[in-house]
């Protein structure tokens, strides 16, 4: 019952996700995109886990139902990967045109980026099939997960090799897009005298014709996207740590098991389980963070939340990543 609440509940958290960035109107289209197609990798990992904890109930898991499951884990995790670097290389393409209010990657070219993704680690996956250990004896209390030795260590080795290469790539390109945010701010900075901030002189009349005026310093709208992309690289970044601290300890493990057979011994039940928690909490947590660094996507939730409230009193569809809430109770 436990397994059967833990995919409930991936299930449950990122069909919200998906949902929710659906009703999105302010955000670019092309960043909405590679988000949605995270929320739909941990979909999938969640009906993988829901598979599982029927195959465990019943008992009736095969060796080949067993590495059908780990290659589609596996599919949807590299998958995963793939979008959060889709997600730095729209913004690093962004900052290094300046393309201010300008899409480099249309949502077309996004989702098409994001389907040929899926076929190229569906594929990577398909290898382990010729790759499956002939010596390897099937034991029905070891289950479905990667270290049973249904695949050799090659293929692990190779997919271990995938992801560090991977990881280490969308780090560069973290680098170098959060150089450009900084270079970009700081000549904003030095230019600030009377471009990058305008003022603009409003006169107020009364209804006695009294006028009054003030001076109201307006952001220009280079200044506002520099803002909105650095708020997006913050949020893909925290997505990124999540991605690799509940991730790595399992590749580790995996290829320590894989060429030291020894060292299983080491390997107890509870650091089984303690992997188990990282990888079921990285599947939940992208709503986590967008609720906490994306305002929008907090609106979208309220409204989602509040279907008895009047349409009058909910939170409008409105840019206010920058600006207060108000919740549709007040």
């Amino acid at each position: 019952m436990f397994h059967f609440s833990l995919a409930f509940l991936i299930i449950f958290a990122n069909v919200t996700v998906s949902v929710a960035l659906r009703f999105m109107k302010t955000a670019k289209k092309t960043t909405l995109v590679f988000l949605a197609d995270l929320a739909i990798s941990n979909l999938v990992q969640g009906i993988v886990f829901l598979i599982k904890a029927i195959f465990y109930i019943w008992g009736k898991n095969t060796t080949q139902g067993c590495i059908l499951l780990v290659l589609i884990s596996m599919a949807s995790t590299g998958t995963y990967m793939t979008g959060i670097f889709f997600v730095y290389l729209d913004l690093y393409l962004s900052l290094k045109k300046m393309s201010v209010g300008k899409a480099i990657i249309s949502a077309r070219f996004a989702v098409q980026m994001v389907v040929l993704s899926w076929f190229v680690w569906i594929g990577i996956g398909t290898i382990a099939y010729g790759m499956l250990n002939k010596n390897y004896v099937y034991r029905q209390e070891i289950g479905c997960s990667f270290t049973n030795g249904a695949v050799t260590k090659e293929y692990i080795l190779l997919v271990s090799l995938i992801f560090v290469v991977g990881i280490t790539v969308i780090m560069m390109f973290h680098a170098l897009t959060y150089r450009l945010i900084k270079q970009a701010r700081t000549q904003d900075q030095q230019s600030e005298e009377p471009n990058s901030r305008r003022s603009v002189k409003i006169t107020v009349v009364s209804t006695q014709g009294l006028a009054t005026s003030q001076k109201m310093k307006v952001e220009t709208r280079r200044s506002k996207w520099l803002k909105k992309n650095d708020a997006i690289l913050k949020m893909i970044i925290l997505v990124l740590i999540m991605f690799v601290v509940c991730w790595y300890p399992l590749v580790i493990i995996t290829m320590v098991l894989a060429y030291c057979t020894p060292c299983s011994v080491y390997i107890t039940k509870e650091v089984v389980y303690f992997l188990y928690i990282l990888i079921v909490l990285q599947y939940n947590s992208n709503g986590i963070i967008y609720l906490i660094k994306i305002r929008e996507f907090q609106n979208v939730c309220k409204n989602l939340c509040c279907k008895c409230c009047p349409w009058h009193r909910r939170v409008a569809a409105i840019d206010t990543e920058f600006s207060a809430t108000t919740s549709c109770h007040e």
